[in-house]
């Protein structure tokens, strides 16, 4: 394959064209095209890094060739220098003005012209190489920026996600007058299993819980983040309090099931969650601090009334509390 920089050189005068190939081609891969709309055709199809132009063509000019090159995507990069006789400040400014780089005289001055097409091919290249690289930390700022709200541990959301999403879920919640639910989930007795077992066995225990999770919360505008050491969120929008109800007793059979074991206490012989759940039917003028507060003291009552337990709460519009349930 050649990897020779290309140049298109456009001129309606076959003598102009043989001259600038025969200068050109050793050093470069030279397109040619006899008009206008030729041009634009090859410069789409062979993305040339240098164009060079002649003014005085019929039908489409110089300058309005140059104009819709700038105008398309694929070829408004491409560096244009119009070569012609027509050198007055006028032409020269509107032609600098519609997009070119650069103008050199008729009749052709050889060593001049290889000059200029140097110094402008070198600052092509310069120019493409500086956009790679703004690329390239534009790619690694988006991966940054995702890292910074993913959990290492578990690849769940973190707690700075989980802060922005239900910040914006609640928000919505009240926009679209639909039910958002919360769960809050804690690993019963995790500090004791992690101190039995291991850190090593309680990341396991992380990662297994997170991945539980997720085979049962896959609609895509839930999110599951690590709340912080062994507890989880779960923010279900448009989740009436029954369906959350139903959900969050089947994540806590569903950990139940897994029977993972532990000997640390005697009320199971694997290990378990317990849930506090929370259903706004409509969160206007509700805070995310006090949803959360909310969740965490059902949360506080299924660990206080036994572990292993899901304790619901279904908030009405007017904020009152309008069940509590316990199921477990």
């Amino acid at each position: 394959m050649d990897q020779r920089h290309k140049i298109l050189v456009v001129d309606d005068e076959p003598i102009n064209i043989m001259l600038l190939e025969r200068v050109l081609e050793k050093e470069y891969l030279v397109f040619t095209a006899h008009s206008g709309l030729k041009a634009i055709e090859v410069a789409r199809l062979e993305n040339p890094d240098l164009i060079l132009l002649d003014v005085m063509m019929p039908h489409m000019d110089g300058f309005e060739t140059c104009a819709r090159l700038k105008s398309i995507s694929e070829t408004r990069n491409i560096p244009v220098i119009f070569i012609t006789a027509k050198l007055d400040s006028d032409s020269q400014t509107h032609g600098l003005e519609i997009g070119a780089v650069d103008y050199i005289a008729k009749p052709i001055n050889v060593q001049l012209t290889v000059t200029r097409i140097h110094n402008h091919m070198a600052l092509k290249l310069h120019m493409d190489m500086l956009e790679y690289i703004n690329n390239e930390l534009d790619i690694k700022n988006r991966q940054l920026e995702a890292l910074s709200r993913q959990d290492g541990l578990t690849g769940l959301a973190n707690r700075r996600y989980f802060d922005e999403a239900i910040e914006t879920e609640l928000r919505r919640s009240a926009r679209e007058g639909k039910p958002l639910s919360l769960f809050l989930c804690d690993i019963d007795l995790f500090k004791q299993y992690n101190d039995h077992y291991g850190h090593l066995a309680g990341d396991d225990c992380l990662r297994s819980i997170a991945a539980i999770m997720q085979r049962i919360f896959r609609r895509s505008g839930d999110t599951i983040a690590r709340y912080g050491g062994e507890e989880f969120a779960i923010i279900l929008p448009n989740t009436p309090y029954s369906m959350a109800v139903q959900l969050a007793e089947t994540l806590r059979a569903q950990v139940q099931s897994e029977a993972m074991p532990q000997s640390i206490s005697p009320e199971a012989p694997h290990l378990t969650i317990s849930i506090g759940a929370v259903t706004l039917e409509n969160s206007l003028g509700v805070s995310p601090k006090w949803f959360a507060e909310t969740a965490d003291k059902a949360l506080f009552e299924s660990k206080h009334a036994g572990r292993n337990l899901v304790t619901a709460r279904h908030i009405s519009i007017s904020g009152s509390a309008t069940g509590n349930d316990v199921v477990g």
